[in-house]
């Protein structure tokens, strides 16, 4: 009898353990996607490597990434779209400021 009024209480625990715990397994998704792109572009498979890496880029935390946008560029020069290529070298330099400071921090220690 006790257990039916616990069931809510149990199940509305479980549900925000799992809400926290749900950004970490989209992070490894994101960082598995990456890896698998990045691994496609060192293999000159350009068009699985774009199909792989630009879903990740819609995502708000690809447009910060500098590997990403890096690797874009890459592939979109190799693909002969320089367009897009310039544009996410435009996007990964303004990130530069970012980067330059993270590896001045890292000098520092």
């Amino acid at each position: 009898m006790k257990l039916f009024k616990i069931w809510p209480i149990l199940f509305l625990m479980s549900l925000s353990i799992l809400m926290m715990i749900q950004p970490l397994f989209a992070n490894e998704a994101f960082d598995r996607k990456l890896e698998q792109g990045v691994l496609y572009l060192k293999k000159n498979m350009y068009v699985q490597a774009k199909e792989e890496l630009l879903p990740l880029y819609e995502v708000n935390a690809g447009k910060q990434n500098f590997l990403l946008l890096i690797s874009l560029a890459k592939i979109s020069y190799q693909l002969y779209q320089m367009t897009e290529a310039f544009q996410y070298l435009k996007e990964a330099k303004a990130l530069d400021h970012l980067i330059s400071n993270e590896i001045k921090e890292i000098k520092e220690v």
